[in-house]
């Protein structure tokens, strides 16, 4: 994951990233796993995926994450799901 910006908004803080991947659930848990054991170590409240790039296999996304600016932040955020990692293939 390249990191592309860090937007401070008061007691949140908005980190930015750009990677690669199959599709929105599994960069959704790639994110959160990565934002856990990097330092410092955050849980996620949220997080955004917006794709940015198709290729033929693996697409490029804009991730945003959003963490609290004190605190680790709670365990639930981590089983919070917005995007499925299963999609049905559309014809």
């Amino acid at each position: 994951m390249d990191h592309i910006g860090t937007e401070d908004y008061g007691d949140k803080v908005v980190y930015k990233f750009k990677t690669t991947g199959l599709n929105e659930g599994l960069v959704e848990k790639k994110a959160k796993i990565l934002s856990i054991l990097d330092f410092p170590v955050d849980i996620p409240e949220d997080v955004s995926v917006h794709e940015v790039k198709r290729g033929p296999v693996f697409r490029e996304y804009v991730v945003e994450i959003t963490c609290t600016k004190r605190g680790l932040g709670s365990v639930r955020n981590l089983f919070k799901s917005k995007y499925g990692v299963v999609k049905r293939w559309r014809r």
